[in-house]
């Protein structure tokens, strides 16, 4: 069964998935544009796209991955003050 969005998140989502070549992973996608403004996903997907030219072209996923970690742990650190 192929994915369908229903809203601009999934939308989103399914972008970045294929993008960084990585559909397989596509819940995580979805769930980082629940999860994060739309913003955050094109400057982490840019600096994704950025750094694969140069050196990551394989880890596309994975870079990507570790700056929405970042991210969260930004956004925690901000809630807490």
């Amino acid at each position: 069964m192929k994915f369908q969005p229903k809203t601009k998140e999934d939308l989103l989502g399914l972008y970045v998935a294929q993008a960084l070549d990585d559909v397989k992973n596509l819940p995580f996608y979805l769930s980082c544009t629940k999860s994060f403004p739309e913003d955050n996903i094109r400057k982490a997907l840019l600096a994704v796209k950025k750094e694969a030219i140069l050196k990551i072209k394989n880890r596309r996923g994975t870079f990507f991955k570790y700056l929405m970690q970042i991210n969260a742990e930004e956004k925690s650190d901000h809630s807490r003050h």
